[in-house]
């Protein structure tokens, strides 16, 4: 009976242990066989976008059971395997479950930004004619990926913009400056207001003008400041039975006497005047007779050039106006061009003067000599303008007035003499000889 029961109790303990160890190699064969994987070992995301990693257990098991982790929470965080990009790097996301881990790199770029506004550094902008400024254009934010951006202006006949965002203005008015953005064509705006620069002077290029009747001289006129708007001016005589002046600043000599020129500017009606004094024409004379030591003389009658070589002694050019003009009681002047071989000083007998056969009474003349002395004409081989102011003197001839016919002077008659006594031959040309009124 013994034996019996020990033999059943040796079974039941067999038993048990075969049990225990069949539950035991269970629970091993679960923890060491069970493996997770992932379909992702690398992903590239640009910031704020997110993406979402499938594990695979095996053998098959609850997801529930995987403990999601980022090596670096900064660039990237997951949640139940959903990645999301916080920052730029790099960070790796862990799937644990038991004692398997499966890993996926993520790298976070910054990615494409788009552009949500654009700004100008004014918004109203003041320019001269001629005045340059540039604009800076600001896109928001700061850090979009597009940056470029087109300018253009309302109206380019007031002011242009170019590429750079560089107004130059042109004429007074104003005129929009618009910024526009390539990426969504958000656009900002400048108005332009180019504005007139004023007058603010006039000047002339000369201010006293001497013409003879019928002559013609040019009057410029200067505004200030030189890019001033409106430079246009208005012209205007004080006496047009004197003097007339056209648009363009040219001056007319009239008749004898003085007017006042006058230029106005239209804006701001600044002036500036020039007092133009008009004479008489020059009388140019023929030379009817010369009286001198004359050798190899070429000289005919009317002629007005003399070329001849003068020895010693006096000289004397006489000569008229032409046919049918009167010489002006002002004629106060003598004029000639000359050319002379050797020095010659004008002395002693050198004398200038007038004679009619009736003395006009508006000449108011007396009866001595214009004397010139000490006058040097330096020897010159080109031609030089001698000029000499005298009293007018009129003799009124009689028969033997000067040993000449009084028949050959007909109309007015004029003198020009010198003396040389140093005995040398002096070449001497002259020509266009003639009277002018005293300035």
């Amino acid at each position: 009976m013994k034996a019996k029961r020990y033999l059943k109790s040796l079974v039941a303990f067999i038993v048990t242990v075969m049990m225990l160890v069949a539950v035991s190699c269970k629970d091993d064969d679960k923890t060491q066989f069970t493996t997770i994987s992932l379909d992702e070992n690398v992903i590239s995301l640009t910031l704020g976008t997110t993406q979402t990693l499938t594990a695979t257990i095996d053998p098959p098991a609850s997801t529930s059971d995987i403990v999601w982790t980022s090596s670096n929470p900064e660039v990237a965080t997951v949640i139940d395997g959903k990645v999301t990009a916080v920052g730029e790097g790099k960070t790796t996301i862990n799937a644990k479950i038991g004692n398997s881990t499966a890993f996926c790199d993520v790298i976070v770029a910054k990615g494409f930004v788009a552009v949500e506004g654009v700004t100008l550094n004014k918004p109203t902008l003041s320019l001269p004619i001629g005045g340059v400024e540039k604009l800076i254009a600001s896109i928001i934010p700061a850090d979009a990926t597009n940056q470029r951006v087109t300018w253009s202006s309302s109206d380019e006949e007031i002011a242009t913009v170019d590429e750079n965002g560089t107004v130059t203005a042109f004429v007074p008015g104003e005129a929009t400056i618009i910024v526009t953005t390539l990426d969504g064509g958000k656009t900002a705006e400048c108005i332009v207001t180019v504005e007139a620069v004023p007058v603010e002077s006039v000047t002339l290029n000369k201010t006293t003008l001497d013409l003879f009747v019928e002559d013609e001289d040019k009057l410029t006129a200067v505004v200030s400041p030189a890019n001033a708007t409106n430079k246009a001016v208005t012209w205007s005589s004080s006496n047009e039975s004197i003097a007339t002046v056209d648009e363009d600043g040219t001056v007319i000599g009239i008749a004898v006497g003085e007017a006042i020129i006058t230029v106005t500017t239209e804006d701001g009606n600044k002036t500036a005047t020039c007092t133009v004094t008009v004479k008489s024409q020059p009388v140019s004379l023929i030379i009817v007779k010369v009286n001198a030591n004359v050798k190899n003389s070429e000289l005919s009658n009317g002629d007005t050039h003399f070329k001849g070589t003068i020895g010693s002694g006096g000289i004397a050019f006489h000569g008229k106006a032409p046919e049918g003009v009167v010489i002006p009681a002002t004629a106060a002047v003598l004029k000639f061009e000359y050319k002379l071989s050797a020095d010659q000083i004008l002395k002693e007998w050198a004398r200038v003067y007038m004679y009619h056969r009736e003395v006009p009474t508006a000449w108011g003349i007396t009866e001595d000599y214009s004397v010139i002395n000490d006058i040097a004409m330096p020897a010159t081989e080109e031609w030089k303008t001698f000029e000499f102011d005298f009293t007018p003197v009129i003799d009124k001839l009689t028969d033997k007035s000067y040993n000449h016919d009084p028949s050959f002077f007909e109309g007015d008659m004029f003198q020009f003499r010198f003396n040389s006594w140093d005995n040398k031959d002096r070449v001497w040309e002259i020509k266009n000889i003639r009277l002018e009124e005293r300035e």
